[in-house]
């Protein structure tokens, strides 16, 4: 028996037909038929977006915190505009907590009371979309009292007071002091229903003024500013007054009651930029040190307080030179010895006595001299006085070789190479010696009984005198510049001789003078100390 087989054709066109029957037939038995706006918040992962308006972020809270922002929404498919459910805000550590609902147009606020906090505050806000996605932003703000923008700027005899409106605020009320202290709500000058930019006048320039500002608020809370402090001045109130020193300039000014704390600003130019040079001081002193004497500084004093201004500008100019005891670096002082002369050569100072001879002073540190030696100069006989070591008038170096002219008719001769060992080597005989100069190998020497005389000192050890000539007067001190020396003669006044030929030196004029006592030579002009003539300066050139 023989089987045959049967073969099925599916129709494709049939079978699709019955596919879309089957769907068409559940879609209907569908109680809420799915629609495209269902379909676009399946498809919707994009948390919202929040903004903040106000306050901004690191700014101060006031006692009532008003926070207002924006939410924005947008759903996968742009046709279709998102929804917020819900607006969720919490201070963090603080149990104040809420839940406000966004406007068609996204913005949403909300307000606590803070005048129970203190601190800084973090705020946490949630945004809910329609499809449950969850933004988060965190506000933080920081706390400067319950009005923190007021601000007092002072004027002359006035001060002008300054702040931003304050949230559920219905008025405000001044309250201050003009000695410092701190007003309150019965003590101080009041002055009610103020607004921003209100100016306080007739107020004493320089007096510390303290501020206090209340508002009271639609809750029923009064909520108090910080204190602001301002001094008013015109630009002459706190101007400093200067007193110019060695290479600085000391600034004082009159302290305002009630402050204590001052900046010193500083120019270099009458109109220029002034820079607070000073930082913070305490007081009603300051020394600027360190300063170019060719140059002038302007000065201006702003007290230490928020929005204080700058008084008007003085200038000085600092000395070039110390004065008084401010040049004294160190010193060496003997009851019984009276200086004659001194002598510079390296870091040591040769030191002549009058009946003491010679001290070598070791002036490395000029803070901290010391006497490491001292010339074995011959003793004299004082007669009732007793023995004294000669007087040491004058001194003069040439390399290792120090020339003194001493009491007794002569001239000493040291060896010096060791400054701490000084070695006589000889005396050379002069007439009454007060003073030596040396140019090269020449040495000059002036004395008493109208001496002027000429020595060659090649040798150093051995001079030879050259040529000697009369003063007219009495000889005290001698200079040598170019081919003249000019002697200071006390009563017969400044003498000059050609020197230029050391062996025949002449006589090339004089001037009279009261009394001649020192003599200093620069640029072609004499400089003349003339005893009780004071001051005379001459062109010698």
């Amino acid at each position: 028996m023989s089987h045959a087989r049967r073969r099925f054709t599916v129709n494709g066109r049939a079978v699709k037909l019955t596919v879309c029957l089957i769907m068409v037939l559940c879609l209907s038995a569908c109680p809420a038929p799915i629609d495209l706006a269902i379909l676009s918040q399946v498809k919707d992962l994009s948390a919202p977006t929040i903004e903040i308006i106000s306050p901004a972020e690191g700014t101060s809270y006031a006692a009532m915190v008003l926070v207002e922002g924006r939410v924005l929404d947008e759903s996968a498919d742009e046709s279709i505009a998102g929804a917020v459910e819900q607006v969720d805000y919490e201070v963090l550590g603080t149990g104040i907590s809420g839940q406000v609902t966004a406007g068609s147009d996204g913005r949403f606020s909300f307000s606590f009371d803070a005048t129970t906090l203190s601190g800084s505050l973090s705020i946490r806000i949630l945004a809910t979309d329609w499809n449950g996605n969850v933004a988060q932003y965190t506000l933080t703000l920081v706390n400067e009292g319950a009005i923190p923008s007021f601000v007092a700027i002072p004027g002359n005899h006035a001060v002008t007071l300054e702040w931003n409106d304050v949230a559920f605020s219905a008025t405000y009320d001044l309250y201050y002091t003009e000695d410092g202290t701190i007003p309150s709500d019965s003590f101080g000058t009041r002055v009610d229903n103020v607004s921003s930019r209100w100016t306080v006048t007739g107020l004493e320039n320089g007096n510390l003024h303290v501020f206090v500002l209340c508002s009271r608020s639609t809750t029923g809370d009064d909520n108090w500013s910080e204190p602001a402090r301002a001094i008013p001045v015109s630009q002459f109130t706190l101007a400093p007054m200067l007193r110019s020193g060695y290479r600085e300039i000391e600034v004082s000014w009159i302290v305002a009651p009630g402050i204590n704390s001052y900046e010193v600003w500083r120019s270099d130019q009458r109109d220029g930029a002034f820079t607070n040079i000073s930082g913070t001081v305490i007081g009603n002193t300051f020394f600027d040190r360190g300063l170019d004497p060719g140059r002038t500084y302007y000065y201006r004093i702003r007290p230490f307080l928020p929005g204080a201004p700058l008084s008007g500008q003085r200038g000085a100019n600092p000395f070039p030179f110390p004065e008084g005891d401010d040049r004294n670096l160190g010193y060496v002082y003997y009851y019984d010895r009276v200086t004659a002369d001194v002598l510079l050569d390296g870091d040591h100072v040769y030191l002549g006595y009058l009946e003491g001879g010679v001290d070598v002073l070791d002036v490395s540190d000029p803070e901290h001299p010391a006497v490491v030696g001292s010339c074995p100069v011959p003793i004299i006989d004082q007669g009732d006085a007793g023995m004294w070591p000669a007087s040491a008038y004058g001194l003069a170096i040439a390399d290792d070789y120090l020339y003194v002219a001493l009491e007794g008719d002569s001239i000493g001769i040291f060896d010096v190479s060791d400054p701490t060992n000084p070695l006589m080597i000889d005396t050379y005989a002069t007439s009454a010696c007060n003073d030596v100069y040396i140019v090269g190998n020449t040495l000059f020497a002036i004395g008493d009984f109208q001496l002027f005389e000429t020595i060659d000192i090649t040798n150093r050890t051995a001079p030879l005198s050259l040529d000697s000539d009369a003063t007219l007067g009495t000889p005290r001190d001698i200079v040598v510049s170019g081919n003249h020396a000019y002697i200071a003669d006390e009563a017969s006044g400044l003498e000059i001789f050609s020197v230029s030929s050391p062996e025949d030196v002449t006589t090339a004029g004089s001037y009279p003078t009261t009394s001649a006592q020192a003599v200093w030579i620069e640029g072609g002009v004499a400089y003349i100390a003339d005893g009780p003539g004071g001051l005379v300066i001459l062109d010698v050139s």
